[in-house]
């Protein structure tokens, strides 16, 4: 499987378990931005502001999702005869 798959797969899981999830989400964006915020001494108020609304719209619109998506199904081996 090449690099291109693994990350569009773990791209697909990202957010499915991100749709679950929104307003959790949500609150730790928050949560960050107030705590960027004290740090810089609101130095950077506007673009921390700025930034916090970019990624609440971003989450906004993620397609809900269960929390936790449906477990794949078991590789079978290949020959289910049994062994001598």
């Amino acid at each position: 499987m090449s690099l291109a798959e693994n990350a569009k797969k773990l791209a697909a899981k990202a957010q499915a378990a991100a749709g679950g999830n929104k307003g959790k989400l949500q609150k730790g964006i928050r949560k960050a931005a107030q705590t960027l915020d004290a740090k810089s001494g609101g130095k950077y108020h506007n673009q921390i502001g700025k930034l916090d609304q970019r990624a609440e719209r971003y989450v906004e619109q993620l397609p809900d999702r269960p929390a936790d998506p449906p477990p794949s199904p078991a590789a079978k081996p290949e020959d289910e005869s049994p062994r001598r």
